[in-house]
């Protein structure tokens, strides 16, 4: 095994522990475990991060030539994203709904092919329009799990006589804030990368826009986070409806990056 294999196992495990830890302390109500698990999505992210330099080094190219490594890419990411707000608000329950999706994502990556897609050999282009659309997956990955907390909190506050989770939750105008933020991350990143991507393939194949399934699902993950952009500044969508809205378009993210990818041959991935 190679010196990026061994770190990024172990910082596989360090985002199962992390996981385990941000859900126990949510079902527990015990801070140490909580504690735990910070520290060890922050030990998973510098192993994750120390990885992607010695990938790096060792293919002579950025690791994202391949869904494996473009799905660690994202993975890494939403980690960040993670360990950030825990910081800004002081809540790590947050890790909770998060960090099993990191844990995920970096497992499934390890099992994904190994093959570089022939158009990413060399291209720089490709490997920022990757850069940009998997640094958009991670936002919607993040809006997800701040969606599910919502309506887990929405509930939670309705109910007769609310259990301490309701306590121990961020606000739902907070939720609801941090979902809207990182909509306005993700969907201009996402935007970019597929504009970057079609001039790419206008480059290499004489067309700016290829009609296969994984475009065909690409363009309908843009169009709901868009209209859910829209929803939000028009008519201002807010709430429980906004956070089913984004938990739908989360499974057509995974839906274009996992399930689509893996039966079709993707030409830039």
């Amino acid at each position: 095994m190679t010196m990026s294999g061994v770190t990024f196992a172990l910082a596989f495990l360090a985002y199962v522990g992390a996981a385990g830890g941000a859900v126990g302390a949510l079902a527990t109500r015990r801070a140490p475990l909580a504690k735990g698990g910070a520290r060890l999505t922050v030990a998973g992210v510098l192993l994750h991060t120390l990885t992607v330099i010695l990938q790096t080094v060792e293919l002579g190219r950025p690791p994202l030539g391949n869904l494996g490594e473009a799905l660690s890419f994202s993975a890494l990411a939403l980690a960040l994203l993670s360990l950030a707000t825990e910081f800004r608000f002081g809540n790590r329950l947050v890790g909770a709904f998060l960090l099993p999706l990191v844990a995920v994502f970096t497992g499934a990556a390890a099992l994904l092919p190994r093959e570089v897609a022939r158009a990413a050999a060399g291209n720089a282009w490709i490997w920022i329009h990757v850069t940009l659309v998997m640094l958009g997956s991670a936002a919607f990955a993040f809006i997800f799990g701040v969606g599910l907390m919502y309506l887990l909190q929405e509930r939670q506050l309705k109910a007769k006589a609310p259990g301490s989770l309701a306590f121990r939750l961020p606000p739902l105008e907070v939720l609801d804030r941090l979902a809207y933020e990182a909509l306005w991350l993700g969907f201009p990143l996402l935007t970019l990368g597929i504009l970057l991507g079609s001039l790419q393939a206008q480059h290499l194949w004489g067309t700016y826009w290829v009609w296969g399934t994984k475009e065909t699902w690409s363009l309908l993950t843009w169009l709901i986070y868009g209209l859910l952009l829209l929803a939000r500044l028009n008519a201002g969508m807010r709430g429980r409806k906004a956070a089913i809205l984004s938990i739908v378009g989360f499974a057509a993210v995974l839906l274009t990056f996992l399930g689509v990818s893996l039966m079709a041959s993707p030409r830039l991935n």
